[in-house]
């Protein structure tokens, strides 16, 4: 049978709209760089699904901005809906052979006894189960909890240089009786594993606790394992495959900041700090990445100090994670067009890319 990654290559635009239609998304609004489809990923009926799940044509990747929250090729979003309709026991060679016979594409069986690799590309000849599991180890929670939070696009964040739209992108939101911007978290299969809160209130800024995770009036805490998350890799994963690199920013913030700057077409993700470590390491490299760029906060004022040092240090620790690897590259202010406590991202399009255009090797 023809390869997975040969069908990749040979599927046209025209065939992946055929794929769509007959899986049941008919009306499709297209764009200049991504169509908008129905969200046949979890609704049976496109009538009643909103145009939430997004098809790019430069990855040719989905990815659904609603109950989802994750990022498919076409082959998972062929099992993903036969699961849906209850289709069971099928396997992946019959996900491939459905896309082969509905697009042409000439599947005849091929003697590959000499290049077997069990490590190979889609190499999932079980029983397809479209539910991945998840990298993460903590607790998951039920994603009821986002429909009672109100929708919210706060001037601090627009200040920020995050636009509505990746804010609607990421559900932000707002959970009045603390006055918190609400940032929901999620693993690298779009399952719901924390809320990330901003407080508003003086009061806690002052306490220092300017983002904390949510915790409801009526004892619900949304607490998350950060170290064994990186914010947006749900969402960037599929660029982060294509283009083989991966961007390593501090905060949620720096995340969305890049998201409004290139419609989320992006490599960048969130550590929620400075440490990176093995787990989220490993979780990097399986994507087969060849540089990882770290753009930490600018925690110095002068390069002769002991701020100084550790930044440098933070990013050498980063380094040695991925010696023998990849190779990794700074996001360094040689010009001074960043302020003191600055992410790369904070200063908008034009110094950030002079920042990654000029960005240093890390030995």
């Amino acid at each position: 049978m023809i390869s997975a990654k040969e069908i990749l290559s040979a599927l046209s635009l025209d065939n992946y709209e055929s794929i769509f239609n007959d899986l049941g998304a008919t009306n499709i609004i297209k764009r200049e760089t991504y169509w908008m489809l129905p969200t046949i990923c979890h609704n049976l009926d496109e009538e009643g699904a909103s145009h939430k799940l997004y098809f790019y044509l430069d990855t040719r990747t989905t990815f659904c901005f609603t109950e989802c929250q994750k990022s498919r090729d076409i082959f998972d979003l062929v099992a993903d809906r036969w699961q849906l309709e209850g289709k069971d026991n099928f396997s992946f060679p019959d996900v491939l052979r459905y896309i082969c016979a509905l697009c042409g594409i000439n599947n005849a069986e091929k003697d590959n006894s000499h290049k077997i690799n069990r490590q190979g590309w889609k190499n999932r000849l079980a029983v397809y189960k479209p539910t991945k599991k998840s990298q993460y180890l903590g607790k998951h929670y039920d994603k009821t909890i986002l429909k009672y939070l109100t929708p919210y696009y706060p001037d601090v964040f627009i200040h920020d240089g995050i636009s509505t739209e990746t804010m609607q992108r990421f559900g932000i939101a707002y959970y009045p009786p603390l006055a918190q911007i609400t940032i929901p978290v999620y693993d690298d299969i779009g399952q719901l594993i924390g809320i990330h809160c901003r407080n508003l209130r003086q009061s806690e800024l002052d306490k220092g606790k300017k983002y904390i995770p949510l915790r409801t009036v009526g004892g619900l805490d949304y607490r998350f394992k950060s170290h064994e998350v990186l914010y947006g890799f749900n969402m960037n994963q599929p660029m982060i495959q294509q283009k083989k690199e991966i961007q390593l920013f501090e905060s949620p913030k720096a995340v969305l900041q890049m998201d409004t700057m290139y419609n989320n077409q992006t490599t960048a993700v969130g550590m929620f700090g400075m440490n990176l470590g093995k787990i989220r390491r490993d979780m990097i490299l399986r994507t087969g990445v060849s540089e990882v760029i770290v753009g930490i906060d600018k925690d110095y004022q002068s390069t002769d100090s002991a701020e100084f040092d550790a930044y440098v240090a933070t990013v050498q620790k980063i380094a040695k994670l991925f010696r023998g690897y990849c190779k990794v590259s700074v996001l360094y202010d040689a010009n001074n067009l960043l302020g003191y406590k600055d992410a790369p991202t904070d200063k908008g399009r034009e110094v950030y890319e002079e920042l990654y255009h000029n960005r240093l090797a890390v030995d």
